[in-house]
């Protein structure tokens, strides 16, 4: 028993090793479907950002949102977009944005599910960002990671 002990030594570091590396991998993966847009509106310039953290299959997604405009903005929403038959998310519009001071960041969160992790599938969403007379300011797309199976 005590010969096989290096070689079991080994093979575990090995494997270690390896675990880290996909681990290093998929968090690279991730880091990289967050995205980030800057508004084409002069007039209102926005940037709008969104990540997804979680394994599934519920999601939360953290929106970010840092006005550029040399004066405060009101009354915009925060809406998203997806197909319901993959996603489904807990708060489809956030109407809480309603001040927003230049140079702040500001940071909303809502929890997205997946309705069918047995697909194994990786959809994009969109996180959209308006105004309330539906002109929308800033636009950034999310491709989500595959779902894992929940743990009963």
């Amino acid at each position: 028993m005590l010969l096989k002990l290096p070689w079991m030594t080994s093979a575990y570091y090995k494997d270690l090793l390896l675990l880290r590396c996909r681990i290093a991998e998929v968090f690279s993966e991730l880091t990289q479907s967050a995205s980030t847009v800057v508004s084409t509106d002069s007039s209102l310039p926005m940037e709008l950002s969104a990540d997804v953290h979680g394994f599934g299959p519920t999601f939360r997604i953290t929106i970010n949102i840092v006005s550029s405009a040399k004066s405060n903005v009101f009354n915009l929403y925060i809406s998203s977009i997806c197909d319901p038959t993959l996603y489904e998310f807990e708060n489809p519009l956030i109407r809480a944005v309603s001040f927003i001071a230049p140079g702040h960041k500001y940071t909303f969160t809502t929890l997205l599910t997946c309705k069918d992790p047995e697909k194994a599938t990786k959809e994009e969403i969109r996180i959209l960002l308006g105004q309330e007379n539906g002109k929308i300011i800033a636009t950034t797309a999310i491709n989500m990671p595959m779902s894992e199976f929940p743990i009963d």
